[in-house]
């Protein structure tokens, strides 16, 4: 058996037994999920040794899995004795960077990024990083903020700019290009491993794709054969029409280009594949062969998982282990198709969002949205007393019955309620209570409706002033303002190559359009306060010779004349510049 020591709060060498070891603990669960939490959770009898020692801030010192070395875990939470014993909560002290803080800097790569956080940390920080991946990808701090949300959990951290696998050991912080290994484990789905809650999700599972674009002048495009096969033995049809026209650009695709795009679509997709969600519990195993597995994978090692009945096999990783440390032995591991953790689902939701939206894409949210609650399998609904009173006052829904052991976890209580993919405390994704509203890391939605919208960035391609007014579009090339009939009536370019100038046009080239006042713009750019009439591309004959000059005339409404002369625009009569371009 090994059990926990305790130590003082502000132990870092762990050379000795430091307060004593925590041998009448009743239960010690450590949980370890990829790039994710990293608990322990013991149960402790209120008349066990050291028992008036154990408090807050204080360090559990305990193994994690069988392989690894004992590590550091800092107690955040004890609960009130529930008959005669208490469970205490403690994170990884890895943790302690939520409260180290570092100043703005930039650096370029992951191995300089992780060195420039320790460089400029503020105060002391016991902390050393590693990494084995080598790029060049700039990252940068541009405000005071700490060192662990840097290192994953907001965009443009180390984690975005550099993927990988981080395992943390004790004071040692190691970024992984690859922290596991494939060690040849392979588990056959749907014959020896029929007892084992496997949540197949073949309700995701395509067997052919009927591929359609709208092509330049939104004619439809489809293939003479109609549909793509998914690649694999299926005793079943499900066929997925997929719209494909944001693969072209607006272009009409030729049949072979359209087919090429959907077979490249099939292959980095996986629809014919079941998503992977497998729990190895101890328990489970202990009657197949396959129990040899808690011996040979580790977490984030990949397995292969093979659907006989389909003809098709998937990879997956090991991406949360529970580990008993008293009886040393692994409880559960958690085998799933890799799910996005810290900073993933930021990155996908810029990507998500720097697309186009359209109604195909709603449908197809919807259409997962429907997948995913059809596909669930198992889980658990319970009322839960949290404060020992005898009275039920939670309601928990999740994908364990053990709250210590949940991944998937909704709460509902009379504050409010939360949805969370780490574990019964959170953090929560999604949520609402009377004081803060409703609060969520992403919403897809067809309509919103809002008398005001607060943000920091608005992506989108076309802005509407009214549902019968003008409207402004956005994109690569600059911002294009239109009237109510569909006419552009002004433009504002910026470069998209190197060299190229940025430019303001006040009215379609070669029509007559009032735009009214002309307004001063930012530095570099800057516009006289004449009201422009129109603008033409055509010479007037009679005005060409004044001066000595020709180019493009713009007419005031005061009758005077202005010329377009390289940079600037200026009077026809005076030579005065009354608008200049950086």
């Amino acid at each position: 058996m090994s059990y926990p020591i305790l130590y003082p709060s502000n132990e870092k060498e762990f050379l000795n037994n430091g307060i004593g070891i925590l041998t009448d603990a009743v239960s010690v669960i450590v949980s370890e999920a990829r790039n994710g939490e990293f608990e322990i959770s013991m149960k402790y009898p209120i008349n066990g040794i050291h028992f008036k020692e154990i408090k807050l801030r204080r360090i559990l010192y305990s193994k994690p899995n069988p392989y690894d070395d004992r590590q550091a875990f800092r107690i955040y939470d004890i609960s009130k004795p529930m008959r005669g014993m208490i469970t205490v909560k403690a994170q990884h002290i890895s943790y302690d960077l939520n409260g180290i803080a570092v100043s703005p800097f930039t650096a370029f790569g992951a191995s300089a990024a992780l060195s420039g956080l320790k460089e400029n940390a503020v105060g002391e920080c016991p902390f050393s990083f590693d990494t084995d991946i080598e790029n060049e990808v700039k990252f940068s701090v541009e405000e005071p903020s700490s060192i662990r949300s840097n290192l994953g959990g907001r965009e443009g951290s180390v984690l975005d700019i550099a993927r990988g696998e981080y395992e943390f050991d004790n004071f040692h912080v190691v970024l992984h290009n690859e922290r596991g290994q494939n060690r040849g484990v392979s588990i056959r789905y749907g014959k020896n491993m029929t007892d084992l809650q496997q949540d197949e999700n073949c309700a995701n599972v395509y067997t052919h794709v009927y591929p359609f674009c709208r092509g330049a002048f939104s004619e439809l495009v489809t293939l003479p054969e109609k549909v793509v096969s998914v690649p694999g033995t299926f005793d079943f049809e499900r066929m997925l029409p997929k719209d494909m026209t944001e693969y072209f650009d607006g272009e009409t695709p030729t049949e072979a280009a359209l087919r090429s795009k959907t077979e490249e679509y099939i292959q980095s997709s996986g629809i014919g594949v079941p998503k992977v969600s497998i729990d190895l519990s101890f328990e489970a195993l202990e009657k197949y062969e396959e129990s040899t597995i808690f011996e040979e994978v580790r977490l984030c090692d990949t397995v292969n998982v093979e659907f006989p009945e389909l003809g098709v096999s998937a990879t997956a990783k090991a991406v949360k282990v529970v580990y008993n440390a008293i009886l040393e032995r692994i409880d559960h591991i958690y085998v799933g198709s890799v799910r996005s953790s810290l900073v993933d689902k930021i990155i996908a939701q810029d990507k998500e969002i720097e697309k186009k939206p359209n109604q195909s894409q709603i449908k197809n949210e919807l259409g997962n949205l429907t997948a995913d609650i059809l596909g669930a399998s198992g889980g658990n609904v319970r009322m839960i007393d949290t404060n020992g009173d005898g009275m039920p006052d939670t309601l928990y829904i999740a994908d364990h019955e053990d709250p210590d052991l949940a991944v998937k976890v909704w709460r509902f209580n009379y504050e409010g309620w939360g949805a969370s993919e780490n574990g019964y405390d959170g953090p929560f994704k999604m949520g609402a209570s009377l004081d803060s509203g409703f609060i969520a890391d992403f919403i897809t939605a067809g309509t919103l409706k809002a008398i005001t919208i607060e943000a920091c960035e608005l992506y989108g391609s076309k802005i509407h002033a009214s549902k019968d007014g003008g409207y402004t579009t956005m994109d690569d090339s600059g911002l294009t303002v239109y009237n109510k009939n569909g006419e552009e009536i002004a433009r504002i370019g910026y470069p998209t190559e190197e060299g190229e100038n940025p430019y303001v046009l006040l009215g379609n080239e070669g029509q007559s359009t009032n735009v009214g006042l002309v307004k001063r713009f930012t530095n570099g750019i800057w516009v006289g306060t004449s009201a422009v009439k129109n603008i033409t591309g055509a010479l007037n004959k009679d005005e060409t010779n004044r001066n000595g000059v020709s180019g493009i005339f713009i007419n005031t409404i005061e009758g005077r004349t202005y010329i377009v002369e390289g940079k600037e625009w200026r009077n026809l009569y005076t030579g005065e510049a009354v608008a200049r371009f950086a």
